[in-house]
């Protein structure tokens, strides 16, 4: 115990030292004022600010914070017997000396300043000095047993003084209230952050059994970026390895980061784990260190995650148009807030942001089309990056929405894409993937490790599915699909059919409840036509989207309760017109109580779990209608339709064997603009030559082919 006291007491000479060469000669503080606990924070916030702005200052202010938590350690050690305590005093002192000496220089030298917010480096120290000296030392004279400092007052320079009074009752409960709606806050972005939506399926095939978790299906998504590792090869050369998304966030201080991806390529699934994981970090109040353990190469700590989809914040900024720039980020987060009972967390997360401790994560911007909503959303975002110096921003966006919209392409952002999945992070997903349904009680664990190698060894022996794993998107939907039926589709349009069949089942066979089929007691009604209908919905869903929305995007439009209960009374009509709408509710009750395919977003908002599956539900309605040419011209030359008119042909040829509509549409398109024929090269691709020439011999001229290739190309 005496070699800890002494080395203590050698830690804080050191301390005062390097304090006092930081000093000013003399203070210029009003003689004889007086000030309670929030002028003292406030001088130490401001020393450690400017100790901050120089280099070698900085490394003292660390080295102040790093001794402070040893000397905590230290002091927790030291027993509280008599024969301790006149050592305990002294240490006790020499700490209050090293404050007020701190006091001293800030308001001898920055009175008249204004200064910055101090970053959470400073905050950490005086807050690990505030907790030592109240909490640790009942018994000490100046302390209660409440742990509140009472003495009168201490000289800095034998006239000014600076008193420590008791802690303000409604102030504490008024912090109390913050931090359980923070806490709220927290577990509402962690639950909707780690939900895996196609995991939803979970609802509809076990009833109790957990729901699928993002965290332990996650795999680290690569850049396109490669930097060095600081070895060489046998050629001399330089070795290098991706760029992870992950440490885009500290390629500079602070990140401004604009990641880019193609639709599917883990956009959203990247911010909606980082979101997760740090959530969960706050929440728990776990250390920088166990936090590194889950986000390999982290640096930044338990940063506060503020998660924002563009999408809703356009739509907030539609609806108040008095709302700009940093305004509308707080009156929106605001409004979140108060849908959860937790408008009490905004001053926390203002404060967060101010401090260095938090991170905001604005998802989707490709989403956001037009310039009425597209301006006030960027300058929202870029107001800010500018607000909070110290805090990382991330947003994401699709490559080609960027690319071709200037405004999109925010200022002092830097841009990185995302790759691919390679062979490595293909087979861990397909581990982590069936090791999950173990966990979950789905799979006995040595059926799981079997079905991973199938699904695995489906994959290398098929240049097809090869093309498609890359994309965590499919990836996930191949998984799911083999795990439900032991096999994997050959193409894109088939792999997307199979999966909300295999939803659409599962959710009829839910537990233990009657068929749906039986429920809804309607005797023409076949398994295949809750199909026909939830296509209804796709149709309707993207007949609303942006026409200047590019195609592929990862958000699936919003429809209302109305607009659901509406569109399938349309479809019912064909059966018993009379009983339409009431049809239509009890489906939709069935449909809320969680499907997989048609999720809630909000008290009235549905949409799918990503836009394909709303553009394969789109075309399938298309597919059906007596009108098809003309629909499908019609819609050719809009961007975020010609996603949906591929997959729609591509089911038509490779599922239902139907060549002759597919190709006297490739053929019309083929005569018109020079956006239709890259869409009929396109086309012409999906139904291959040699099928297109046993339908027609005319469609085997090389110059047809040729030039399909090109188009497509």
């Amino acid at each position: 115990m005496s070699d800890d006291i002494e080395a203590l007491k050698r830690q804080i000479a050191e301390l005062q030292a390097q304090l006092a060469a930081q000093t000013p000669p003399s203070p210029t503080a009003d003689r004889g004022a007086t000030t309670g606990p929030a002028a003292l924070l406030e001088g130490v916030q401001t020393l450690l600010q400017r100790l901050g702005q120089e280099h070698a200052a900085y490394r003292d202010a660390l080295l102040l914070e790093y001794r402070l938590g040893e000397n905590i350690q230290a002091l927790q050690r030291i027993g509280d017997t008599a024969e301790r305590r006149a050592e305990r005093t002294e240490i006790i002192d020499s700490l209050n000396a090293i404050t007020l000496k701190a006091l001293q220089y800030s308001f001898g030298s920055c009175s008249a300043q204004r200064c910055p917010p101090m970053p959470c480096l400073h905050r950490r120290c005086w807050m690990r000095f505030s907790s030592a000296t109240s909490s640790f030392f009942a018994g000490r004279d100046n302390i209660t047993a409440g742990g509140n400092v009472t003495q009168a007052s201490r000289d800095i320079d034998q006239s000014t003084h600076y008193h420590l009074s008791p802690p303000d009752p409604a102030a504490t409960e008024r912090q109390q209230a913050q931090q359980h709606a923070l806490h709220r806050y927290l577990d509402y972005t962690c639950g909707q952050c780690n939900a895996l939506a196609l995991g939803q399926l979970d609802t509809s095939d076990a009833a109790h059994q957990r729901a699928l978790q993002l965290d332990r299906v996650y795999i680290a998504l690569h850049t396109t970026t490669q930097i060095e590792t600081g070895e060489t090869d046998k050629r001399g050369q330089r070795e290098t390895r991706p760029l992870t998304a992950l440490e885009t966030l500290w390629q500079r201080q602070p990140a401004r980061t604009m990641l880019l991806g193609a639709p599917g390529s883990g956009k959203s699934t990247f911010v909606n784990h980082l979101a997760f994981v740090l959530g969960r970090a706050v929440r728990q109040a776990t250390s920088a260190h166990d936090l590194s353990q889950t986000l390999p190469r982290w640096s930044l700590g338990p940063l506060l995650p503020i998660r924002v989809i563009l999408r809703d914040l356009a739509d907030f900024a539609l609806s108040q148009p008095q709302q700009t720039r940093l305004a509308l980020l707080h009156a929106f987060l605001e409004h979140q807030l108060s849908d959860l009972d937790a408008t009490a967390a905004l001053p926390l997360l203002h404060q967060a942001l101010h401090e260095q401790n938090a991170v905001l994560l604005f998802d989707g911007l490709d989403e956001v089309v037009g310039q009425p909503v597209l301006r006030p959303v960027t300058e929202c975002i870029t107001a800010a990056a500018h607000a909070y110096p110290h805090s990382p921003v991330l947003v994401t966006c699709r490559v080609l929405d960027y690319e071709r919209e200037p405004a999109r392409q925010l200022p002092g952002f830097a841009t990185y894409t995302l790759a691919g999945l390679d062979n490595d992070q293909i087979e861990t997903f397909v581990q982590h993937w069936y090791a999950e349904l173990a966990a979950s009680g789905r799979r006995d664990p040595a059926h799981a490790r079997d079905d991973a190698s199938r699904l695995q060894a489906g994959i290398a022996a098929r240049p097809e599915l090869r093309d498609l794993a890359p994309s965590p998107m499919l990836l996930t939907v191949m998984a799911l699909v083999h795990a439900s039926i032991g096999r994997l589709p050959d193409a894109e349009a088939l792999l997307y059919h199979e999966c909300i069949e295999v939803l659409l089942l599962r959710w009829r066979q839910r537990g233990n409840q009657p068929d749906v089929l039986a429920q809804l007691a309607l005797p023409a009604l076949r398994a295949s036509d809750l199909l026909v209908l939830m296509a209804r919905l796709g149709w309707s869903a993207h007949e609303q989207a942006d026409p200047g929305e590019a195609a592929g995007g990862s958000g699936s439009t919003d429809l209302s309760k109305h607009q659901v209960i509406g569109t399938l009374a349309e479809g019912f009509a064909t059966y018993d017109s009379s009983r339409a709408y009431a049809l239509a509710e009890q489906l939709f009750a069935l449909l809320e109580q969680g499907n997989g395919l048609l999720l809630q977003r909000g008290p009235d908002q549905y949409a799918f779990p990503h836009r394909t599956f709303q553009e394969f539900l789109a075309g399938y309605h298309l597919k059906r209608q007596k009108h098809y040419h003309k629909l499908s011209l019609e819609r050719a030359e809009q961007p975020h339709w010609q996603k949906a008119l591929l997959l729609m042909v591509g089911h038509q040829v490779l599922n239902d064997g139907e060549l002759e509509k597919p190709l006297d549409l490739a053929a019309k398109l083929l005569a018109g603009r020079a956006t239709s024929q890259v869409l009929a090269g396109e086309l012409l691709l999906i139904i291959g030559r040699e099928r297109a020439s046993s339908y027609d011999e005319a469609f085997d001229s090389p110059t047809e082919w040729s030039l399909a290739g090109a188009y497509a190309s």
